[in-house]
């Protein structure tokens, strides 16, 4: 990489950071004001709110990176040209493509950065967020939870964080899938140090052929409830789980012949959203030696912001369609990425 080269990326480096900076502080105002409106109807003070807000920051810098990064490169590439310098660097001999291709370096360490951060950084601050509102006010998952392992099917009428449950619902079945037992367990907590089910309040009744056995318990340990982790992943958020969960949820899921249509689509968009760094930096590169040439930076803006909203809405319908009708995942998220990518190239192309 040249002197030049690094001069073009630091250009659209900094108006995406500028760009970002932005997005993420008029969103981190709305979400503080959702927050602290939520913690003041349970009873919990306003640094509960702030903790919220601030642990989704990291959620909404893997949302609005490739936005980003468009308005970076539309305000970096901008001002190079508002300034005359892009005149220069084609006196050197540069041609459009080899100023594409400049840009297009910096976005493949910055898509490996929003790789690690969805792997990582998402979760954590999410599982930081869960934690943070367990400790000050108990928050449920509402609505009946269904969870089969093997033979057996369990409903859970409250789920909530740190693995406590509410009103269990047992069904087991034998070989031949005749019910044979059921079990009503009031409340069960996972002891993580014994590393298995504490349940409070059990009543189990088991269906003979013959006979109808009842039988109540205190308390009960159970090695095997719901698995830990699969309780995680139902719970969670699936726009929020890391890409290696997400695959180990839809084989759980596929092994057991449940749906997995939404935890599937799940994983295609978190492994697709890096790729979309590099056709959405593409699309600035036209726009520099376009109509947008002696532009300011809030005509830049409106543009980037309003090709982001709509490639963001596309792809979500797509997504939607795919899971709703049955589709393959990559029409949700391959399609309009190579859709963004040609449109890119034909401008550049034209541009040039």
């Amino acid at each position: 990489m040249t002197r030049l080269d690094r001069y073009v990326a630091r250009a659209v480096l900094a108006g995406a950071l500028l760009a970002l900076a932005a997005l993420l502080a008029v969103n981190f105002v709305v979400d503080l004001a959702h927050y602290t409106r939520l913690a003041a109807k349970v009873g919990a003070g306003m640094e509960l709110g702030f903790a919220r807000a601030l642990l989704t920051v990291p959620r909404r810098v893997f949302e609005f990176f490739p936005t980003g990064l468009l308005l970076g490169g539309l305000l970096g590439l901008g001002n190079l040209a508002s300034r005359n310098e892009l005149v220069v660097i084609r006196g050197f001999g540069w041609s459009i493509y080899r100023l594409a291709g400049a840009v297009m370096w910096l976005g493949v360490p910055l898509s490996l950065a929003v790789l690690v951060l969805g792997e990582y950084g998402v979760p954590a601050a999410e599982r930081a967020l869960r934690a943070a509102e367990s400790g000050a006010v108990s928050v449920g998952v509402e609505g009946d939870l269904w969870v089969r392992e093997g033979h057996r099917f369990i409903n859970v009428s409250e789920s909530f964080p740190e693995r406590h449950l509410n009103g269990v619902w047992v069904y087991d079945l034998d070989a031949s899938l005749a019910l044979h037992r059921v079990t009503w367990i009031h409340r069960a907590d996972y002891d993580r140090e014994r590393a298995q089910w504490h349940l409070q309040t059990v009543l189990q009744v088991d269906l003979g052929k013959d006979r109808i056995e009842r039988r109540r318990f205190r308390e009960l340990y159970w090695d095997r409830l719901v698995d830990p982790e699969t309780l995680d992943v139902v719970a969670e958020n699936p726009e929020h789980m890391p890409a290696r969960r997400l695959y180990a949820y839809v084989g759980y899921l596929e092994e057991n012949g449940l749906d997995a249509a939404r935890y599937r689509m799940a994983l295609w968009s978190r492994l697709a959203t890096p790729f979309t760094v590099l056709p959405l930096l593409l699309m600035a590169v036209p726009f520099a030696f376009g109509p947008l040439r002696e532009a300011g930076a809030g005509q830049r803006l409106f543009i980037g912001i309003v090709i982001g909203v709509v490639f963001h809405l596309t792809r979500e319908a797509f997504a939607n369609m795919a899971v709703i009708y049955g589709w393959s995942p990559w029409v949700g998220t391959v399609l309009p990425l190579a859709v963004l990518t040609v449109v890119a190239g034909w401008m550049l192309r034209r541009a040039n």
